[in-house]
């Protein structure tokens, strides 16, 4: 005989009900995404309990949804093939330098990260000059100076300059493929010349010469007149 037969059935592996079947059918796990049992499920914050699987280097955000959530990656990343999930789902998209340092003379205008054009000019004499190019992260970013490899903060080979502007390129390339060039045109410093003695008839000029190397430039002058 069937008794307590308005009883509600609850998963619990009893026959609350008397109809003979254990749990009634109520004992139907939740959907992925939500705890407890059918009739009586909760919804799980993955983000708050740290179960979601947000990249983590670099950190994406993870937003909770019903019966999930996303991840979405900070500024400077995009997503890749994973969006934002998994190790390595963020990559890096920033191809910006975060330092531009010569080793003589000084970058006009001053160096800033959107800046891509500079002019620099060098101390007379000077023939050479290596450029020194920073990333903020070296680990995700690959940077050459006028095609050659260089790593960040270290300075590139020495850069050979004669007397017409030399352009040099400095570009980054990122894991994401993001890429940009930054130029740098160097150019050497002039210098006045003035003769020691300055009569009208000196003749200054009369005679010029300059070294192999370009270094050194003579210019000749008559002699002091007794």
């Amino acid at each position: 005989m069937n008794v307590n037969t308005d009883a509600a059935e609850v998963c619990n592996g009893v026959d609350d009900d008397c109809h003979a079947d254990v749990d009634d059918g109520v004992c139907v796990p939740c959907a992925t995404g939500y705890d407890g049992f059918d009739g009586s499920c909760t919804d799980v914050d993955e983000c708050a309990l740290g179960t979601d699987d947000c990249d983590g280097d670099p950190p994406a955000a993870c937003t909770n949804a019903p019966g999930g959530f996303t991840c979405a990656c900070p500024g400077g990343f995009r997503g890749g093939v994973a969006a934002g999930h998994g190790a390595g789902g963020c990559l890096l998209s920033d191809a910006s330098l975060s330092s531009l340092r010569p080793s003589a003379g000084a970058l006009s205008p001053a160096f800033a990260a959107g800046t891509t054009a500079y002019t620099l000019t060098l101390p007379f004499g000077t023939t050479s000059v290596t450029l020194t190019p920073s990333v903020a992260d070296p680990t995700r970013a690959r940077i050459t100076v006028d095609g050659v490899a260089v790593a960040s903060g270290a300075a590139s080979a020495p850069i050979t300059v004669g007397f017409a502007p030399r352009p040099v390129a400095v570009t980054i390339t990122t894991e994401s493929g993001a890429a940009r060039t930054y130029t740098v045109v160097v150019r050497r410093g002039s210098a006045y010349l003035k003769a020691s003695n300055t009569g009208a008839d000196d003749i200054f000029g009369q005679a010029v010469a300059l070294s192999a190397d370009g270094s050194t430039h003579a210019v000749g002058a008559l002699p002091p007149r007794r």
